[in-house]
């Protein structure tokens, strides 16, 4: 065990130097300023790093966190079998992320392959001057549920303009050790932390990273403009509750595509104010399907409209295509809805418009003030175990009003029948195949 100090400004005091050296354990000891290979380069004919292991360390008000660095000379050598695990990180990132932030040119921010222990929660402010890339490698790991209660997000970026997260790393929520008090305790479980969070962030994207076992909502997209979404890849049990995978709100134009989800809930939700949402190539299942809603939760929400969701798989899940309200009178709009070329494999309720919608008992039904209109549903085709394909259920109050159904073909795998639909307050037509029989009028092919 040592003990090494110096103040944070006294310059090139590393606290150990290791060169030249082999088999050498540092352990039970305090020292400041991060952990650091390197820096290599300097001159010819340096020799190789290897098997270096970091593990169980806190980094705490330190410049860097866990960091390889080379000098930009020609000079030959190899770094390789390195490993980062169990490294608690929390004010390495807010220092790194401030650098960043004030960097009068574009900045990246690595972190490295490795499992770092991050929370219960990490804030990352702008505005900033200049883009951001934000390199995940590693593996960002949560705390366990005692530690994330009375937090509604575990990572959130913050009034942040041009940020890219990507890099091929994950983000581990640790849900199992939350959604076993589901039921035990209802007040707390509303608190659970979504595991990323973008919070009035503008022209920016998330790309090629993993999500697992997010404690509530794996990405949430509020108060935000021009996000794109590419190559994500989020995982949960198909039992593990309000693990939606995207949740958008208040949010204009964003984009998700060519991205796998399967959670215990919604693999896409888009609540109030989702405008100009284009999902594409989106795997589905296990979960919920992809969903609008849920609406008139409260009052004075923002309308929701110019939706598109096309190309996409939706496989072993309780739905399909969604459309959902309770059914309250608090008034908003839905419209300019598509739903076009959706594959579905085993999906238990393929389409859906619920305007009584009401997850838990007793529920206290009325009219819901939400009005829909204009939405397509274009080439959808699969097979469902359950004999209700099309469920059309609107809102006596606020009827729905031009919606179409065009060449669809979904297989009921099941005694009694084939595949029926069910009409509820719901008008338009429908065109091309129809399997089911559509409750709506009958149009011409155009």
């Amino acid at each position: 065990m040592v003990n090494i100090k110096a103040p944070w400004d006294s310059h090139n005091a590393d606290g150990i130097h290791i060169e030249n050296s082999n088999n050498i354990r540092i352990f039970n000891s305090v020292i400041g300023h991060g952990i650091s290979i390197g820096s290599l380069a300097i001159r010819p004919d340096e020799d190789d790093v290897f098997r270096i292991h970091v593990t169980n360390c806190n980094i705490t008000n330190a410049k860097n966190g866990v960091r390889i660095k080379s000098w930009a000379h020609p000079y030959r050598s190899r770094v390789s079998q390195i490993s980062f695990e169990h490294i608690n990180v929390n004010n390495a990132f807010y220092d790194t992320w401030y650098q960043a932030c004030q960097s009068m040119e574009p900045s990246t921010v690595i972190i490295p392959k490795g499992k770092f222990l991050v929370g219960p929660i990490l804030v990352l402010k702008g505005s900033c001057k200049c883009p951001i890339d934000f390199h995940l490698q590693g593996d960002l790991v949560a705390p366990t549920y005692s530690a994330s209660l009375n937090t509604d997000h575990w990572i959130s970026f913050k009034y942040v303009d041009r940020l890219t997260v990507h890099g091929g790393g994950s983000l581990d929520g640790q849900g199992p050790s939350a959604w076993r008090h589901k039921c035990n305790n209802p007040p707390t479980r509303k608190h659970l932390p979504t595991s990323l969070r973008y919070y009035y962030v503008s022209n920016s994207g998330i790309n090629n990273i993993t999500s697992i076992n997010s404690k509530r909502f794996h990405f949430t997209i509020f108060s935000s403009t021009n996000i794109t979404i590419n190559r994500v890849n989020i995982k949960a049990p198909w039992d593990s509750h309000n693990t939606d995978g995207i949740h958008i709100e208040n949010s204009n134009n964003i984009r998700i595509f060519n991205s796998v989800i399967g959670t215990g809930d919604d693999c896409i939700s888009m609540g109030p104010g989702s405008k100009n949402i284009n999902i594409t190539n989106v795997q589905c299942g296990p979960g919920h399907g992809i969903s609008i809603g849920s609406l008139a939760i409260r009052p004075n929400e923002d309308d929701v409209y110019g939706i598109h969701v096309t190309n996409c798989n939706i496989t072993n899940a309780k739905n399909g295509v969604r459309i959902k309200s309770w059914a309250r009178p608090y008034k908003s709009r839905v419209s300019q809805i598509s739903f076009e070329h959706i594959n579905l494999n085993n999906v238990s309720n393929p389409i859906v418009i619920d305007q009584q919608y009401c997850p838990s008992k007793p529920c206290k039904w009325g009219n819901s003030g939400v009005k829909i209109n204009d939405v397509w549903y274009n080439n959808i085709y699969g097979t469902t175990p359950t004999q209700i394909a099309e469920m059309l259920n609107c809102s006596a109050s606020n009827q729905c009003w031009n919606v179409n159904m065009k060449d669809i073909n979904i297989a009921y795998q099941g005694a009694g029948g084939p595949a029926k639909s069910y009409c509820n307050h719901a008008h338009g037509v429908s065109y091309g195949q129809q399997q089911p029989l559509s409750c709506l009028g009958v149009g011409t092919v155009h």
